[in-house]
């Protein structure tokens, strides 16, 4: 089973006697932010315009204790579509919640596929930098915006390959969640075709 490692942003002591393990400080902004460009990059999912880390941290700068890495995908009000990477974190005092700019990306398209494709890069940010440096079950081997002449394409290969399943021990279904996913308006008529084809029989 694969399992995929979040980002762990803490500093911790060796285990001790019983195993026990506390958090003694924060690693630097530089050092996370570093980790994070090099896993989307491995990802493919790094924007394509650019991904900085923003420029009010100052050299060597330590995370705050964190509560949640909030990632927001929006247009700008210039062309193309920004993620903007935001910390929120407590006071020592715990009266009230402060946030702090991380980091920011964009993509200079404006289609809804370049929305997708940033909110995916979001909740990859996310998922890392939330995730406390534990191992997440990692099911997925594959994740696909699609353009239309794209969805034309694999729609019209798993049309062909559910025509042509010569394989009479497994069943189509897998094929069917695909085309549902894929292109839904194709499996309905995918399916109207061959209800007729079997009635004309």
């Amino acid at each position: 089973m694969d399992y995929r490692k979040t980002i762990d942003c803490g500093i911790w002591t060796e285990p001790d006697e019983q195993n026990r393990i506390r958090k003694i400080d924060m690693r630097t902004f530089q050092e996370v932010f570093d980790e994070l460009k090099s896993r989307l990059e491995d990802a493919g999912l790094i924007p394509d315009e650019y991904f900085n880390m923003s420029s009010s941290i100052r050299d060597n700068e330590k995370m705050p204790d964190f509560n949640e890495a909030i990632c927001h995908v929006n247009y700008g009000g210039s062309e193309g579509i920004y993620l903007n990477i935001i910390l929120a974190y407590t006071d020592k005092n715990e009266k009230r919640t402060h946030f702090k700019d991380f980091a920011t990306g964009k993509t200079l398209g404006e289609t809804t596929a370049d929305y997708y494709r940033m909110s995916l890069i979001a909740g990859e940010c996310s998922m890392l930098l939330n995730g406390n440096g534990c191992k997440i079950q990692d099911n997925t081997k594959s994740l696909l915006i699609l353009d239309e002449t794209e969805t034309d394409i694999v729609t019209r290969s798993l049309e062909l390959q559910v025509a042509f399943n010569n394989d009479v021990n497994r069943s189509n279904t897998e094929i069917y969640n695909l085309l549902q996913a894929v292109n839904p308006n194709a499996l309905n008529k995918f399916l109207e075709n061959e209800d007729n084809e079997e009635l004309e029989v």
